[in-house]
């Protein structure tokens, strides 16, 4: 197409790109939110947790002409209309977030009425806890920013709220109606993508008031979530390795990627201990210091980062050894 698109054409475009937000960053908290203010409605029921993976996620991805509109772009005379988005380039996995938020709204807004599918029939639900078990379950207590799910939503048309991070989908609702919050998932992955598109074998047909959700322990019983055991131990075997050896008093380096390991973890554990942000600051600066100084003098390419040195200094050592 060599004519010019229309003036109205150009600020649908730029309009569509100003007002949609990719939110995945904030997936796990949102989840967390929607968990607590279910809590708040429902405080003697339990409420039941599942999580589902999307198949190729981040491989070519062919979406509904309609949608054109968000990837379209214009290069000189030309206008440029994608057909599919393709990982592994500046902007994504972003970019793939459109169609994940997407989904998950569907998720919460549409009515499939009673079409049901072979996961859905799949799952098998905990025992609900005793009238006795109930009393014992953490309370939520509303507030102005809590007032409970159903004024959380507030639009009267949805029923569920489903968190997407990437290719993984949190669903959570009281055991009576999690059935139905998770047929909703999975039939809005089959309007956004191509049938089937959910991993079978990452499927867990169990679904009770426990969750593994993106690297955390989830319990809706006590309302805790939990840095898993296995998390603690890496980090743990990384503090006895080499490259925490060194005594205090000695200059110490490490490779880029030696320094970037434990900051990932500390970082990740940070959620539920916050002083690890604190305490791995300073290694933290140290890595950008570094990574600055090589993009000046060139590309940070991958055997920088596998062989460099990084100088860590003395009391950056201290605080990875205290965390």
């Amino acid at each position: 197409m060599t004519a010019p698109p229309t003036r109205s054409f150009l600020a649908r475009v730029q309009k569509t790109r100003k007002t949609k937000k990719n939110q995945y960053g904030t997936a796990f908290l949102r989840f967390l939110i929607w968990i607590y203010n279910l809590r708040v409605d429902h405080p003697a029921e339990d409420v039941c947790l599942s999580a589902d993976n999307i198949t190729a996620a981040f491989r070519r991805i062919l979406y509904h002409p309609d949608m054109a509109i968000l990837w379209t772009s214009v290069f000189q005379e030309f206008i440029v209309i994608p057909c599919g988005m393709i990982f592994g380039g500046r902007n994504s996995p972003s970019f793939y977030m459109i169609p994940g938020e997407l989904r998950a709204h569907v998720a919460s807004a549409n009515d499939f009425g009673p079409i049901t599918t072979d996961l859905s029939e799949s799952i098998m639900l905990a025992t609900t806890p005793s009238p006795r078990a109930a009393l014992q379950l953490s309370r939520g207590t509303p507030d102005d920013k809590n007032p409970g799910a159903a004024l959380l939503l507030n639009d009267p048309t949805r029923r569920y709220a489903h968190s997407s991070f990437v290719d993984d989908t949190g669903n959570a609702h009281i055991c009576s109606r999690i059935v139905g919050a998770i047929t909703n998932s999975i039939l809005s992955a089959y309007v956004v993508r191509r049938a089937p598109c959910l991993k079978p074998f990452k499927w867990p047909p169990q679904v009770g008031f426990t969750l593994r959700f993106l690297g955390y322990l989830l319990d809706t019983q006590t309302m805790r979530v939990q840095w898993p055991e296995d998390k603690r131990a890496q980090l743990e075997a990384m503090s006895d390795d080499d490259w925490l050896a060194p005594s205090l008093g000695k200059k110490t380096s490490l490779t880029p990627r030696n320094v970037a390991r434990p900051l990932g973890l500390i970082r990740h554990g940070a959620l539920v201990s916050v002083i690890g942000s604190y305490l791995s600051t300073r290694l933290q600066h140290s890595l950008n210091d570094a990574i600055r100084a090589q993009a000046l003098r060139g590309k940070v390419t991958k055997r920088w980062w596998q062989t460099s040195r990084v100088r860590i200094p003395d009391d950056a050592m201290t605080d990875i050894r205290l965390v």
